[in-house]
């Protein structure tokens, strides 16, 4: 598995195609977390959980780190949970690329 992060509208997506097959890209990977928050699942668990089924995949993050907290608590769950989610992402993955105004810059 694969990890690319960075901020909305970076060219991560663009990024991830000129590097990786187009089966292995999972996009908005923080909406998987975000889904896990709804449903009442642990999304680091949920990740561990399917770690098999990403094997050979790249996981795409948006950082919703940065920026205001949000007031809605369901919203500040998740900016929260994906923020662990990348942490464990980033353990997880063989590679850690972040991408900023189109540059991949890897880091792990």
């Amino acid at each position: 598995m694969d990890m690319i992060y960075g901020g909305a509208g970076q060219g991560k997506l663009e990024y991830a195609k000129a590097h990786y097959e187009q089966d292995q890209i999972v996009d908005h990977a923080e909406k998987i977390v975000l889904q896990c928050i709804r449903k009442g699942i642990e999304p680091v668990a949920f990740l561990k959980d399917s770690r098999n089924g990403f094997g050979d995949k790249v996981l795409i993050f948006d950082d919703i780190s940065m920026g205001v907290v949000p007031v809605d608590e369901e919203m500040r769950k998740w900016r929260d949970a994906n923020g662990s989610a990348m942490v464990w992402s980033v353990s997880a993955a063989d590679n850690v690329i972040r991408v900023f105004c189109g540059i991949g810059l890897k880091v792990k």
